[in-house]
């Protein structure tokens, strides 16, 4: 038996109007998660708490079984309290408090939390927070530490 050669393929001419035709094809829009926000999809979070997430991206998460325990979560003193007046912010991230931690979570002076005390926190199963990373203040407060909303 004679192997036969198989006839080369012409290759496929390719027509510039099939090239621009599918450069003008409507690109799907992107579809965001159904629990992750910022700037372009809007979630449940008023903009002044948005803004204090970087981008105004956070994502929404419910506790889990086992509640959440954080130590050191919660930097406060001067004006600002253990507690916040319309919710309260925590980082996973073990604060030391003083300026470090007011650089880190972007709180400026001027706003009030001297940052002197930490308090540790534990979160109840069933608990809905918002988490995100800190959004720069200007200067040195860079932010960008990890932080996490409790809403009242």
């Amino acid at each position: 038996m004679v192997a036969q050669e198989k006839p080369e393929r012409e290759e496929e001419e390719v027509r510039p109007e099939a090239e621009a035709e599918r450069a003008l094809e409507p690109i799907e829009p992107e579809k965001p998660e159904p629990n992750v926000f910022d700037w372009m999809h809007p979630g449940p979070l008023p903009n002044d708490i948005a803004k204090t997430f970087s981008g105004g991206r956070y994502v929404k998460v419910e506790v889990g079984p086992d509640g959440w325990s954080m130590e050191d979560a919660r930097v406060y003193g001067g004006k600002a309290g253990p507690e916040g007046r319309d919710g309260t912010f925590y980082s996973p991230t073990p604060q030391k408090g003083g300026l470090r931690s007011q650089i880190d979570l972007a709180l400026r002076p001027e706003w009030g939390n001297t940052a002197t005390n930490t308090a540790s926190v534990h979160l109840r199963p069933g608990t809905v927070v918002y988490v995100g990373n800190s959004a720069s203040r200007g200067g040195i407060w860079v932010g960008g530490t990890m932080e996490i909303y409790v809403p009242k």
